[in-house]
């Protein structure tokens, strides 16, 4: 029989505990949300009117509760938000938007329910319902020890006739013998974790079942010494000069060394938290730093020298042999002079600012303050050591910015989790930045291919002038068009190819902020069942603490979901409802920010047109204004489009995994489907130069490619692959 909309007290006792048998047979129901069945098949809602009964707060080992459907706590949402004492005792937020038939909360004064206790709701059920003392005592908050919840559970477990204690001593005893001392240890931290047990009784009952070979309860001895923070001690406010983290090519980054004291010198602020997993790549964070710190100061630099080198050329105070180019502007055929050292001081320029910024800036004691915790937090010291590492909190507190730098397995450890949280709950997403560490060496290896690149079509086409004359204008530009097209394709093997093997990585990041549970998170305690493997000694449990910490910040993560879900599951929609869209939009996801791309790949083609300064000088009028703003084009347009391109085109279709042999054809057809697209742009700037006479068409052609920049880097993000 249909349940009715509104349910009562009966219609809960019996409303989605049954599997839904349309979606068990056909694989899809379509009465939707209308179902009065469970949707979820692994599990339906438990009659709280039976021995299943429970309280509703989300249980917070459920992906893992040893007590199965017979915890004392909700296993899903559906379970605490049509709970007894939860259904309809709250106005919905979105009311007169809501279109959800079963919905638990109350649109209305008319459907506000008061809170009914189980003591009514029981009060005509027999006594013969067998109802588990431990989950009924559970559903009412009392407060038990440890040894009592236990002795309530097994006296669930044995006849309700039974009235005799049943000896927890012999329990653990049997246990033991009869289950791994992993499944025990866990059932019991988990016992004590659910009804909010004292560590005290915990080590007490741990001390009874010593004589078992049970080793210590994770986070049940050390739990009362060992406690999170967010406020940090002044010995240990230590930040230290980012020339230190970059200096020898980022050999602190690389090194596999952890045991090293603390480099750190006191402050009162830190700029930049430097967020990273200590499992990726050394090389690939170096490289990633020094795109988010010292790419900016290398463009301006290039740029700011290239222009000083060209106008000293063009004024004649630069003596030095000039490039002869032949150019059609407008119909008229112009011999012009450009520099021909702007471009490669531009280049050199870039690359010591690039790589040697931050230690340029140390000399004048201006060098970034960053926290890396490698070289902040003293790894020789145990007790140091550890009091760093619980006061990650109060370090993020004290910075001005965050800086994330992401890897694949960046949101699935543990305490990098916890350091987005202890960010997150600040307030302060605008000052976070994310650099997926696997796109730094594609935009440098991209930016590598566009300096060389054009560094070998300038001596090319100096060479075709100087055999061709200057009576072969056709000729020449035609040969420079064949020039540039093959310098780009031989420039852009080796970023093409290496993009394609990054594409997937790249393409985790939107995935994982979808999917993100902290939950799913590993910390090494955990994964080596809270044994070194090395000393074999006991290790604490990490993320006891971390999820604790998490219950403390539970108000900082509130969602629009109702006060009843966890902490943890508000941390998490945090993140995806949050995080993710302002990382996609600002950040770019797994592509390049415009920002970025301005400070990288368009360096290369700001200093080559930066060489035609001393040809606009010389010629004035209309013709320079031409030159000018086919040069203006090429920078802003051709600059960016090229990194976009190739992430646009490595990202399409299938990868060469899927095909054995056929990777370096793959590469091929992708560059030649990237030089064809290229080509028409560089067509579409540089045609409308050569008409005759009237500018209009060339002012026209440049307002509509500079829409379709714009355009192409406000759509959506390429999705890649998955993996």
């Amino acid at each position: 029989m249909a349940l009715p909309q509104i349910l009562a007290c009966q219609d809960l006792f019996q409303f989605r505990t049954k599997p839904c048998e349309r979606l068990l047979t056909s694989g899809n129901c379509t009465f939707g949300d209308r179902c009065q069945y469970s949707h979820n098949l692994a599990w339906p809602r438990r009659q709280e009117n039976w021995c299943s009964l429970y309280a509703p707060r989300l249980c917070p080992v459920r992906d893992n509760c040893p007590l199965g459907r017979s915890c004392g706590l909700a296993h899903t949402e559906e379970e605490v938000l049509y709970h007894l004492e939860v259904y309809k005792t709250t106005l919905c937020q979105g009311q007169f938007l809501c279109h959800g038939f079963f919905c638990p909360f109350a649109h209305g004064l008319s459907e506000l329910r008061v809170q009914e206790s189980w003591d009514s709701a029981m009060a005509g059920q027999k006594a013969s319902l067998c109802l588990s003392p431990a989950t009924l005592l559970l559903s009412r908050h009392r407060s038990l020890s440890l040894a009592s919840y236990l002795q309530e559970v097994l006296m669930s477990e044995t006849d309700v006739t039974h009235h005799a204690k049943p000896d927890v001593e012999s329990w653990l005893a049997s246990t033991a013998a009869t289950a791994t001392t992993a499944a025990t240890e866990s059932w019991l931290a988990t016992a004590a974790t659910t009804i909010g047990s004292t560590f005290e009784d915990a080590s007490r009952l741990r001390s009874v079942s010593s004589g078992y070979s049970l080793v210590p309860i994770p986070g049940a001895a050390d739990h009362s010494e060992r406690e999170l923070t967010s406020t940090l001690a002044a010995e240990l406010r230590l930040a230290v000069s980012l020339h230190v983290v970059l200096r020898r090519f980022g050999r602190e980054l690389r090194s596999k060394e952890t045991k090293s004291s603390s480099q750190g010198t006191q402050v009162e602020r830190i700029g930049t938290f430097i967020s990273h997993d200590w499992g990726s790549s050394g090389r690939l964070k170096f490289m990633a730093l020094l795109l988010i710190f010292n790419s900016r100061a290398a463009a301006v630099s290039a740029v700011s020298t290239s222009v000083v080198v060209a106008l000293l050329e063009a004024f004649d105070v630069l003596s030095f042999e000039s490039s002869i180019r032949i150019r059609s502007i407008g119909g008229t055929v112009y011999t012009t002079q450009e520099s021909s050292l702007s471009f490669p001081i531009g280049l050199a320029t870039y690359c010591i600012i690039l790589l040697f910024w931050q230690r340029i800036l140390s000399l004048r004691g201006r060098s970034a303050m960053v926290f890396l915790d490698k070289l902040c937090i003293d790894q020789q010291n145990e007790e140091q050591k550890e009091r760093g590492i619980l006061s990650l909190a109060g370090f993020c507190e004290i910075s001005d910015r965050l800086v994330i730098l992401w890897s694949p397995s960046y949101f699935g450890r543990l305490w990098c989790t916890y350091e987005l949280a202890s960010w997150l709950r600040l307030n302060k997403l605008k000052d976070i930045t994310v650099m997926p560490i696997h796109l730094a060496p594609v935009l440098l290896c991209i930016t590598a291919s566009m300096w060389g690149t054009i560094l070998c079509y300038i001596e090319a086409l100096t060479i075709a002038y100087s055999v061709a004359g200057s009576q072969k204008v056709v000729e020449v530009e035609m040969a420079g068009f064949l020039l540039g097209i093959l310098c780009m394709t031989v420039g852009l093997i080796l970023p093409t190819h290496t993009s394609r093997h990054l594409a997937k990585s790249l393409g985790a990041l939107p995935n994982q902020l979808e999917h993100f549970s902290i939950r799913d998170a590993k910390s090494f305690c955990c994964s080596h069942n809270h044994v070194h493997p090395e000393t074999q000694k006991h290790l604490p449990c990490d993320r006891r603490l971390i999820f604790d910490m998490l219950e403390q910040w539970k108000d900082d993560f509130n969602d629009d979901r109702g006060e009843y879900a966890s902490s943890l599951d508000s941390f998490d929609f945090h993140v995806r409802q949050k995080l993710k869209p302002w990382i996609l939009r600002n950040i770019g996801g797994a592509e390049a920010p415009f920002k970025l791309l301005l400070a990288t790949t368009c360096v290369p083609f700001f200093c080559w047109t930066i060489s035609r300064i001393p040809t606009v000088v010389k010629l004035g009028g209309v013709p320079a204004f031409r030159l000018g703003l086919e040069a203006l084009l090429c920078s802003i347009v051709l600059g960016p489009c090229v990194p976009k391109l190739i992430l646009e085109i490595s990202a399409a279709g299938v990868d060469s995994n899927d095909h054995g042999r056929c990777d370096l054809l793959y590469t091929v057809l992708k560059i030649a489907a990237f030089v064809v697209l290229t080509s028409l742009i560089w067509a579409s700037i540089h045609l409308p130069l050569t008409m005759p006479h009237h500018v209009g068409w060339q002012l026209s052609s440049g307002a509509g490619l500079v829409a379709l920049t714009i355009a192409l880097f406000r759509r959506p993000n390429c999705i890649f692959p998955d993996a």
